[in-house]
C-alpha cells in the first residue's frame, strides 16, 4: 500500500487541478474537490483540523457519515505507518513506553487556543 500523506490547512496540493494551491484556499473555493480526494485518493488524509472544517462545511449528513467512516479507516492505516516508522527508526519498545511517547506527542500537538482557554479559566503553568 502507498504511503498515506497527511494534508494540513497550509499544505500545498502536489497534484491535480489545484496543484500548488494551499488546502485552506481550496477548502474555501472548491469543497467538492476535497470531498473527491477523500473518497477517491487512498493516500489523501486531511489533518484533524482540516477534517473538522470539511465536515462542518458539508451540508449532507449522509455524505458526512461516509467521509467520517473512510477517514477513520485511513487514520488507522496512517497510525500503523507511523508505528512502523517509529520501530524502524528507534527499534521496538514495550507498549508502556510507546503509550507514554504517544501521550507526550499528543500534548505537544494541543493548539494554542486550548492553552489560552485554560489560562483564562485560571490554570497557569509552564510546559517544558
Amino acid at each position: 500500500m502507498a504511503k498515506i500523506l497527511l494534508f494540513e490547512l497550509e499544505t500545498s496540493f502536489p497534484f491535480g487541478k489545484h496543484k500548488g494551491k494551499k488546502v485552506s484556499d481550496v477548502l474555501k473555493a472548491d469543497l467538492s474537490y476535497l470531498e473527491w480526494c477523500i473518497l477517491n485518493i487512498a493516500t489523501f488524509l486531511p489533518s484533524e483540523e482540516l477534517e473538522a472544517q470539511i465536515i462542518k462545511t458539508i451540508n449532507d449528513p449522509t455524505l458526512s457519515k461516509i467521509i467520517l467512516d473512510i477517514l477513520m479507516e485511513k487514520r488507522e492505516v496512517y497510525k500503523h505507518q507511523l508505528n512502523k516508522q517509529w520501530e524502524k527508526q528507534y527499534g521496538e519498545e514495550d507498549e508502556e513506553t510507546r503509550q507514554e511517547e504517544d501521550y507526550h506527542r499528543g500534548l505537544d500537538k494541543l493548539n494554542k487556543d486550548f492553552w489560552d482557554q485554560m489560562k483564562e479559566e485560571g490554570w497557569d503553568w509552564d510546559i517544558d
